[in-house]
Formats: C-alpha cells, sequence, structure tokens
C-alpha cells in the first residue's frame, strides 16, 4: 500500500514536471512554426523539451507500476496532485508567484 502511494506521488510529479518543461521547450521554439511533425522533430533536439518527454515517459512507467501494485481507487485521487504540482513547479521555474486564482 505504501509502494502504491509513492509511485503514484512519483508518477503525478513527473507528469507535472512534463508539463512545465515542454512548456518551456515550446516557449524557446521559433513563433513562425507552430505545429505540425516537423515541430516535433525539431523539439526533440532540444534538451528542456526532451528533458519534459522523458519525464512524461517515466509518469506513465510510474502510474503503470503503481496500478499494478494498487487499485484505480487509490491511484487516481493520487494522480489528481499533479495540477497543483504543476502549478507550483511552474510558478517556481517561470519566476511567477501564484496568485489566488491559482
Amino acid at each position: 500500500m505504501v509502494l502504491t502511494v509513492v509511485l503514484a506521488v512519483l508518477a503525478a510529479t513527473a507528469n507535472a514536471f512534463s508539463s512545465v518543461l515542454q512548456r518551456k521547450g515550446a516557449m524557446e521554439a521559433p513563433p513562425e512554426r507552430s505545429s505540425g511533425l516537423r515541430v516535433v522533430i525539431e523539439q526533440l533536439h532540444h534538451k528542456v523539451w526532451f528533458g519534459g518527454f522523458a519525464c512524461l515517459v517515466a509518469g506513465f512507467l510510474l502510474q503503470a507500476t503503481a496500478l499494478s501494485s494498487g487499485g484505480v481507487a487509490m491511484v487516481q485521487p493520487i494522480l489528481a496532485a499533479e495540477l497543483p504540482i504543476t502549478l507550483v513547479i511552474a510558478s517556481r521555474l517561470f519566476h511567477r508567484p501564484l496568485g489566488r486564482r491559482e
């Protein structure tokens, strides 16, 4: 049970880092290219975006492992913590304070 909780928290944190790092990488992309397969291929060469992609894979693997050791009823509510974790990480990385609305 403790292992399931730890794995789910790690999965939520990895997913949060994934969102923030991929957004940071996308913000550094040239504005003239906003979509398409070419943008994804170009982003894979940026360390920040690739780090976000690696966190996404790690989060998926951690979530799968958590679900194999515990039930959905235990894992899913913990994974919902991804949103507040994402907000905290983004506020630190982008140097923007969290307001009351967040």
